[in-house]
């Protein structure tokens, strides 16, 4: 005779919950050892991080870390034509010119010197009579004629050079020399840059 034992077994999701819990269960003592230990190491850690701090601020000097000093130095450096710089001397209004308020007319700017002494010389030419100066405002130069007591007399330049197929000529207000008198054939004028 046959004798029938049953037996029960657990369905296949109870053997997946269990090992998913005990996968769980090995993690959360993995993450609350691995913090256990990272706590204690990174309070020690703090209070030598903090004593270093203290001594680095007592010993630091901001002087050592100008960088001015750490700048490299330009290994080919470039010779520059100096010999036509302007002293200070040379660009103060002499003490006999009185200045008042005024107009110049404004002919040319660039931001190269060179072009704006070139065409100051080629103004003095074509302008034997009248006084052409030449002004830094960075980054550019100016070159402006006439010591004008008026807009009118400034104006009516303007128009003349506009005329001469140099249609940039424009009126500006500016203090003037009351008198600077005729400009002598190649002399260099009161607070002109040279």
């Amino acid at each position: 005779m046959r004798t029938h034992v049953r037996t029960r077994s657990l369905p296949a999701s109870s053997d997946s919950n269990v090992l998913i819990a005990a996968l769980f269960s090995a993690l959360a003592l993995f993450f609350i050892s691995g913090c256990g230990s990272t706590k204690a190491v990174k309070g020690s850690e703090g209070k030598a991080t903090q004593d270093d701090i203290r001594e680095f601020e007592s010993t630091f000097q901001p002087s050592d870390y100008d960088p001015a000093k750490t700048l490299p130095t330009d290994r080919h450096p470039r010779l520059v034509d100096t010999s036509n710089v302007a002293s200070a001397d040379d660009l103060a209004i002499p003490a006999n010119q009185e200045t008042m308020q005024g107009f110049r007319v404004q002919v040319f700017s660039t931001t190269n010197i060179d072009v704006a002494r070139a065409r100051k010389a080629e103004f003095e030419a074509a302008f034997p009579d009248e006084w052409f100066y030449l002004e830094y405002e960075a980054p550019t130069y100016k070159l402006r004629a006439g010591n004008f007591k008026n807009r009118f007399e400034a104006d009516r330049f303007a128009r003349t050079l506009t005329d001469q197929g140099f249609p940039e000529a424009w009126a500006v207000p500016e203090k003037v020399f009351k008198a600077p008198g005729k400009r002598p054939p190649g002399e260099p004028e009161p607070g002109e840059l040279r």
